[in-house]
């Protein structure tokens, strides 16, 4: 799983909009197996969010 995870990093680095806009600013989703990985890209630098498994209520989660 990791590196699925180092992977996905490297092309979020890449192509930073790469993952799927959210209703929130400069918040994109990118799938990664049965995980989505929440990250901003802000000044050149990515923050990771949070990482979660996809079968939990969207509902619960804050960010």
């Amino acid at each position: 799983m990791n590196f699925l995870i180092d992977e996905q990093l490297k092309l979020i680095l890449e192509f930073p909009k790469i993952g799927r806009k959210t209703d929130i600013d400069n918040v994109y989703i990118k799938v990664i197996y049965k995980y989505l990985l929440y990250y901003e890209f802000q000044n050149g630098d990515l923050h990771i969010l949070t990482i979660r498994n996809g079968s939990k209520n969207p509902d619960t989660l804050k960010i």
